[in-house]
């Protein structure tokens, strides 16, 4: 797939604008590969947004995998994360209180306030539930029960003078006749929000289930529009953007917005941290993105 640039596993990197001669010499040695950059957006601020069902706060072993979450969250980078299966004083990782734990952890690994909004699955004040982590402060946090012990965490955030609301959800993951009722709800949820609006989460569905189409109707898939418009970046092995056992785990963006563009989307590669990968969006706010132009230089990619 074209359209698709792949990356390793790891996010080290360093830059060398037109340095084909390194290039060359360094994808013959095996050592890297070629990342072109982005096409540059025009001036204006960015908002980029993250996804990832986290396992519990456990790894594939069983393991507390919360530190290798932040981990990664201060590594992508974004302003806003959405976490799905959380848990909260339920029995893991020693009954931890996960938002609290992770939020925390953020604040202390980049050395500024982060701000936690999380729904309970069945409104309870312990339990598994979806969690907004946000850089930027969180003006209301509103969390919401869907059917079938399931809940949608709503943050309003302010971004640049536009107001984006926030969604965190996790749907039912054996039957689509109760993932339909389920986006019913959510879709009814969101229209009292104003225009800008972000749903993030483990769907459960994979991109063209029936169950979907209330959202493909009315909502941009990042990940999509991306490879679309060839900004999609994966990882080898990876082409499809993945994040389980298929594409499961989604952002979108309401179609009915004018100020969010976006800019790219990638899914990573974090090895057995979780069951699931996480995807990432980045939206240019306030404009729409010029047509893309051959990059200016490349990126060397350090394995």
């Amino acid at each position: 797939m074209t359209n698709i640039r792949l990356t390793p596993p790891l996010r080290r990197w360093v830059e060398h604008p037109c340095a084909l001669v390194a290039v060359i010499g360094l994808l013959l040695s095996g050592g890297a590969v070629l990342r072109p950059l982005p096409a540059q957006a025009q001036t204006g601020a960015t908002l980029e947004v993250m996804d990832w069902n986290i396992h519990h706060g456990l790894d594939t072993s069983g393991a507390n995998n919360l530190e290798r979450v932040v981990t990664w969250i201060v590594d992508v980078n974004p302003h806003v994360v959405s976490l799905n299966e959380v848990e909260k004083k339920n029995g893991y990782n020693d009954n931890a209180d996960e938002p609290a734990v992770l939020e925390s952890a953020l604040e202390s690994r980049t050395g500024v306030p982060w701000y936690g909004c999380f729904a309970q699955r069945e409104g309870a004040a312990t339990g598994q539930g979806n969690l907004i982590l946000s850089r930027l402060p969180i003006q209301s946090c509103d969390p919401q029960v869907l059917s079938a012990a399931r809940s949608v965490a709503r943050a309003t955030l302010s971004v640049g003078n536009v107001v984006v609301t926030v969604f965190s959800t996790h749907l039912d993951d054996a039957s689509a006749s109760t993932r339909t009722v389920q986006i019913a709800e959510l879709t009814a949820l969101s229209a009292t929000a104003p225009a800008e609006r972000i749903l993030m989460g483990d769907f459960n569905a994979s991109a063209n289930a029936a169950e979907l189409e209330p959202l493909r109707t009315g909502w941009d898939d990042a990940w999509a529009v991306a490879v679309a418009g060839g900004t999609a970046v994966s990882y080898p092995g990876n082409t499809a953007g993945n994040t389980r056992n298929g594409r499961i785990d989604y952002i979108w963006r309401s179609k009915g917005g004018a100020s969010l563009a976006l800019q790219s989307a990638q899914v990573y590669d974090t090895g057995t941290i979780s069951d699931h990968r996480p995807v990432s969006a980045t939206y240019v706010i306030g404009g729409v993105l010029p047509a893309p132009r051959p990059p200016a230089n490349v990126r060397v990619v350090v394995r």
